[in-house]
C-alpha cells in the first residue's frame, strides 16, 4: 500500500466525515486536537481532495517543521517530482537562506515564491500553500507589477525573435551559452533556450521565421527534451530587492475565501513579531549608513 492509497482509505475515516461536514463558510474556526506526527498533513489532504475549488494556507512555527509538512502532503496527494506548474501543494519559503542578508540569495527560493504569487493572481485550481512566519513576513511585489512582467507564448503565435529577445533583455534576463539556473536564456540560430522564474525546467523555444514552430521543457544537464507544452508563462525575477517597486504583503494575494490552517498560533504571532522589529533595525542601520536614501 502507497501513501496514495492510505489516504484513501483514510478519507472513510468518521473524523474526517465529520470534518468535512464543518468546513462551511459559516463556521468560521474549528480546533483539532490529538493529531501527532504526519496526522494533520493526512487529515488536511484527506478533506483537501473532497473540498471544492479553494485555497489553503498552512502556517507553522518553523522553517524545518513547514518543510516535513510539505513533504508529508507532496507524497499523499502524489506532487512529488512533478514541475511547481503542476503540483496542487506548493512551499513558499524565504527569499534568503537567511533572512536580511541578501548574500545567501537562494533562486531556488525565489522560483517557489514566484509560483505562489503567479498562483494566487489569476489562477483558481485548488491548492495548499504551506509556510513559516518568516517567510509571511517579507513583502512582494504588488499583482499590477507582477501582470505586468507576465509574458505568455503559445505554439503557432506570431512574435519577431528579436522582440522576444529585447523583452528578455529588457526584464532582466541574461544572455548566457548555456542556461543553467532561472534568470537565464540562450539564442542559438532559430531557438531560445529561457529558463524562467515560472517552471523548475527551461523552455526551448523554436521558430520558423517569424511564427512559434513548437515548445517543449528540457533537462539543462543533459539537453533532453522533456514534455512539449501549447502555451508557456515565462517570468523574471520579481522577487528583486533591487527593484524599487512598490511592496505589499503577501497576504494581500491571499484570496477571501481562503482556508487557514494554524499549528502553535502563539509561536507564530512571536516569529512574526521578532522578524518585524529585525526588519526595522536592518532598515534603521542601513539609513544610518547612508546605503538607503
Amino acid at each position: 500500500m502507497n501513501a496514495t492509497d492510505f489516504l484513501h482509505l483514510f478519507q472513510q475515516h468518521p473524523k474526517i466525515k465529520i470534518l468535512e461536514g464543518l468546513l462551511r463558510p459559516d463556521v468560521k474556526h474549528i480546533h483539532l486536537k490529538g493529531l501527532t506526527g504526519s496526522a494533520t498533513a493526512l487529515a488536511l489532504a484527506a478533506v483537501f481532495e473532497k473540498a471544492g475549488k479553494q485555497q489553503h494556507l498552512v502556517v507553522l512555527p518553523e522553517k524545518e517543521d513547514a518543510a516535513y509538512f510539505y513533504n508529508d502532503l507532496e507524497a499523499l496527494l502524489g506532487d512529488a517530482g512533478l514541475d511547481h506548474n503542476k503540483k496542487r501543494v506548493l512551499f513558499y519559503p524565504t527569499t534568503y537562506k537567511r533572512p536580511y542578508e541578501p548574500e545567501k540569495l537562494d533562486k531556488a527560493y525565489e522560483l517557489s515564491r514566484t509560483e505562489v504569487l503567479k498562483r494566487f493572481l489569476n489562477d483558481d485550481r485548488k491548492t495548499i500553500v504551506v509556510t513559516y512566519p518568516e517567510a509571511l513576513a517579507e513583502k512582494v511585489i504588488t499583482k499590477t507589477y507582477l501582470n505586468k512582467n507576465i509574458m505568455k507564448l503559445k505554439q503557432g503565435e506570431e512574435v519577431s525573435l528579436d522582440f522576444l529577445t529585447d523583452l528578455l533583455l529588457e526584464f532582466d534576463f541574461e544572455m548566457t551559452d548555456f542556461v543553467a539556473e532561472p534568470g537565464q536564456f540562450a539564442l542559438r540560430g532559430g531557438i531560445v533556450d529561457v529558463f524562467s522564474y515560472s517552471n523548475d525546467h527551461p523552455y526551448r523555444i523554436e521558430f520558423f521565421g517569424d511564427r512559434v514552430e513548437s515548445i517543449r521543457t528540457f533537462d539543462p544537464a543533459t539537453q533532453l527534451s522533456l514534455e512539449n507544452l501549447a502555451r508557456i508563462t515565462l517570468l523574471p525575477n520579481v522577487q528583486d530587492r533591487e527593484k524599487k517597486e512598490e511592496r505589499i504583503s503577501f497576504l494581500d494575494y491571499l484570496p477571501k475565501k481562503a482556508r487557514w490552517w494554524l499549528a502553535g498560533t502563539e509561536l507564530i504571532h512571536d516569529r512574526l513579531v521578532r522578524e518585524y522589529e529585525k526588519a526595522l533595525n536592518v532598515f534603521s542601520n542601513l539609513e544610518d549608513s547612508g546605503r538607503l536614501s
